[in-house]
């Protein structure tokens, strides 16, 4: 949430009944006028995709065409071509800005729609809201734009507007309630006078370039403003103090940028309203033993709903947390606690718990948790031990890993997942087998075991029962048997199966080429015995294949098999007893092996949890290279590798090989392994075919 969600809803509400009010007195023909420049607008973009701009014909009445609402004097007053597919650019002289009495002014999610704002946008003097969210918007805001005295929400978000920010000051827009920024390129100083406007009461400015600072704030602070959003800006300098002058703030983020020196939670006692507070992932130190004394004694801490002071040096849990009966969402990850996790930190109110990233050894357990509270809960990342601690069963999120827990997983864990979407126990010690009840947890996307002692089989309804909804399957690094079970459904979701460094044996299933949204598929370091997996010629989108270590034999031409992996990147066969001749067409339909091809270095493989932008499970793998074992823990999609070593294979080496990247990097026999872990994989094609005959 940005700002809270009453306030929100009050405005939207607000802004509803004005144009509601203004709706009832339309009248049934427009003027004549109104209809030539709605028809010049139209005519100016391309709008062979529109499906609002279809409905306006020459020979209708303008006021019941899509997207326009009139006065009673046939005026257009309101204008709304959102999510409408247009592209094209406005330019200064466009009609659009000659229809003088429009109010209301909505050209959102159009991202072919674009250029540079032009400075005509003064001429629409009546406007009380515009919306251009979400196009590609370039430039400066034309000072222009400080004609619109009348304007109350403005909303030029996820565009690539740049430059410095017009003031925007109670002077030249005294009636702006909502300024939306978010997601440019505005750089510069945050305008001094956002803080001292008289009408502001959300500033939205987050994720852009304003580098350089706060200005100089002299004067009288804003008695209205409610929400501040500035996160991720790469603001440097110290913390702007005036914030706690603010009395009626509800929303404060800063985190993402680059503030120093040390608050005393004390000052925000000032903030009496406050109910988010987001400092985190700056330089700052919050120190609870700091008072204030000027403050009253008695003055209670905020009641704050959100709190996240994640990588704020703090060293251990602020005393004012007992007091925060409301308390909805905290995150202190990333900092330096040490010692247990007090009982009195779990609120009735608490949904989201993380605290991962710090030294915590010890979980102490409240008498009662409300069963439907704690939907979040992480705690990665710390020292814990002995027993998995409780769990509630209304959790969507649940990440114990890299910790010291050393029990069995609880027999009816899966009680407890009916509604979780991503649940870890990875990096721990666990031990013994994985209970049947896990197959519960059926909205699944990440399921991760990996590195740990588990022993037994795979339980079959794994495979029969969650594959539907399942992404993530990552039970690498413990001592299963048994085998794979054959059972994948027809609608498998699989995009990552990693079963690595285990005691498989059998086949590789034929069930498994249902899965045909799987990228990566890791079955090294097992005792599977079995042919080269043609069968999965499904799986176009697969770009990792290791098959290291196992009993595989025979040859690897798939005759009469339209086999294609265009993204395979990374493919290890080595210490396996493949034969014959490598495939030059199998080859040659790895296309992302091949020199020409051109990808974003930014990018690398990672599951994107549905329904979510900024949530996702990073993939790694172990490729060996000259010996030594490399661990990616990113896997940029511009690494390559190929590994045919300690093989049987026969015959010259396919001229296929010399459109990969950088062509075969030795023939060296290694025989020493070492563990390296590298957070950023490097751009480098490594092609192994030592140990053959």
């Amino acid at each position: 949430m940005r700002i809270s969600l009453v306030f929100c809803c009050i405005f939207n509400l607000y802004i509803a009944t004005f144009f509601s009010m203004a709706a009832l007195s339309v009248s049934g023909q427009c003027q004549r006028d109104q209809q030539q420049l709605l028809l010049g607008f139209k005519n100016s973009l391309n709008s062979s995709l529109s499906v609002k701009l279809g409905t306006w014909n020459q020979g209708t009445d303008c006021c019941s065409w899509h997207g326009i609402i009139c006065d009673a004097s046939g005026r257009v007053i309101q204008l709304d071509l959102s999510s409408d597919r247009l592209s094209g650019e406005i330019n200064n002289s466009n009609s659009l800005f000659r229809l003088q009495h429009l109010q209301a002014l909505n050209l959102a999610d159009n991202t072919d729609l674009g250029g540079q704002l032009p400075e005509s946008i003064g001429n629409l003097g009546q406007l009380i809201r515009i919306e251009l969210r979400n196009c590609k918007f370039t430039g400066p805001i034309p000072k222009t734009l400080e004609k619109l005295t009348q304007l109350i929400y403005l909303d030029f978000s996820y565009n690539n507007f740049s430059g410095p920010l017009p003031s925007f000051t109670s002077s030249s827009l005294p009636n702006l309630v909502r300024l939306i920024l978010r997601q440019n390129s505005f750089s510069g100083v945050v305008p001094p006078a956002l803080f001292q406007s008289k009408s502001l009461e959300e500033m939205d400015l987050a994720e852009n370039q304003f580098s350089s600072g706060f200005g100089e704030v002299k004067g009288e602070l804003s008695s209205v403003l409610e929400a501040i959003d500035l996160n991720h800006n790469g603001l440097e300098g110290q913390f702007p103090m005036f914030v706690f002058e603010i009395k009626g703030l509800r929303y404060l983020s800063l985190s993402g940028n680059k503030l120093s020196g040390v608050i005393p939670l004390s000052a925000f006692q000032k903030l009496q309203n406050l109910s988010t507070l987001d400092l985190s992932y700056t330089n700052l130190s919050i120190d609870s033993s700091f008072t204030n004394p000027s403050l009253p004694l008695l003055l209670p801490f905020p009641n704050l709903f959100k709190l996240n002071l994640a990588s704020c040096n703090l060293t251990k849990f602020p005393e004012f947390l007992k007091n925060l009966s409301c308390l909805g969402y905290l995150d202190l990850s990333n900092n330096r606690i040490h010692g247990q996790v007090p009982s009195w930190i779990w609120t009735p109110c608490l949904d989201h718990l993380n605290l991962s990233l710090n030294f915590l050894v010890q979980l102490e357990t409240p008498s009662y948790i409300n069963p439907h509270a704690m939907s979040v809960f992480d705690l990665h990342g710390n020292q814990l031990q002995g027993k998995i601690p409780f769990f509630t069963p209304s959790a969507e999120y649940l990440d114990y890993s890299n910790n010291n827990f050393s029990s069995v997983i609880p027999p009816q864990i899966g009680d407890f997942l009916r509604f979780a979407y991503f649940f870890s126990l990875s990096g721990n010690n666990f031990h013994g087998s994985i209970p049947e009840s896990i197959c519960n947890g059926s909205y699944l996307a990440v399921f991760d075991l990996s590195n740990n002692s588990l022993s037994g089989s795979i339980p079959q309804c794994v495979m029969t029962q969650m594959s539907w909804l399942l992404g993530v399957l990552d039970l690498k690094q413990n001592n299963l048997s048994g085998t794979i079970s054959d059972t994948f459904r027809e609608n498998c979701g699989l995009q990552t199966l990693d079963l690595n460094q285990n005691r498989l044996g059998g086949k590789v299933p034929k069930s498994l080429a249902n899965c045909r949204r799987l990228e990566v598929l890791d079955l090294g370091n097992n005792q599977i015995d079995d042919t080269f997996p043609c069968h999965l010629n499904n799986t176009s989108k697969l770009r990792v294949l290791v098959l290291r270590s196992n009993k595989f034999s025979g040859d690897v031409n798939c005759r009469g098999n339209n086999l294609t992996w265009p993204m395979l990147q990374i493919i290890d066969l080595a210490s396996n007893a493949f034969s014959g001749k490598l495939p030059q067409g199998l080859l040659m339909t790895w296309d992302s092996m091949k020199a020409h091809r051109v990808e974003p270095y930014s990018q690398h493989l990672r599951y994107q949890f549905p329904l979510s932008t900024d949530i996702y499970y990073q993939d790694s793998v172990t490729v060996t290279m000259k010996g030594l074992e490399l661990e990616l823990v990113k896997i940029l999609t511009i690494f390559t590798s190929i590994d045919l070593s300690s093989n049987k294979f026969e015959g010259h080496i396919p001229e296929a090989i010399g459109d990969c990247n950088n062509g075969p990097a030795g023939l060296d026999v290694f025989t020493e392994k070492k563990k390296l872990v590298r957070e950023e994989s490097p751009p480098i094609l490594l092609f192994r075919c030592d140990w053959n005959t």
